[in-house]
């Protein structure tokens, strides 16, 4: 399968999904991988960060990782504010950092995190 709307290519192989704007620049994934988890984050003094794992399996450090966390997690005043950021660090661990910009101690609160993984191919 091969769709070109424009400039952008849409390529399939029948293993890998390429996406780019010409032959030789594309993005090329080989699968998508998700889970979810709980990661008990503890009270997060301002301007620190902290850091949880959680196992995707197939995932490989390069990979891109999106994470999203529950609703109301990290609720959001004029005092609290954070950044949330996540990375494959060793093969099957995707470490999410949580970074309290704010003022005051951010303390988040539990729920079921989803974690994406896109596999480079």
């Amino acid at each position: 399968m091969n769709i070109a709307p424009g400039k952008r290519l849409i390529d399939y192989d029948g293993d890998n999904l390429e996406i780019g704007d010409s032959a030789t620049a594309r993005a090329k994934l080989k699968s998508i991988l998700t889970a979810s988890a709980d990661p008990v984050f503890t009270s997060i003094t301002q301007q620190t960060s902290q850091d949880k794992t959680v196992t995707v399996t197939g995932s490989a450090v390069g990979d891109t990782v999106v994470v999203n966390p529950p609703d109301g997690a990290l609720l959001d005043t004029t005092t609290k504010h954070a950044v949330i950021g996540a990375w494959v660090s060793a093969a099957n661990t995707v470490k999410i950092r949580v970074h309290n910009l704010g003022t005051v101690a951010l303390a988040p609160t539990a729920g079921n995190w989803r974690i994406t993984v896109f596999t480079q191919a």
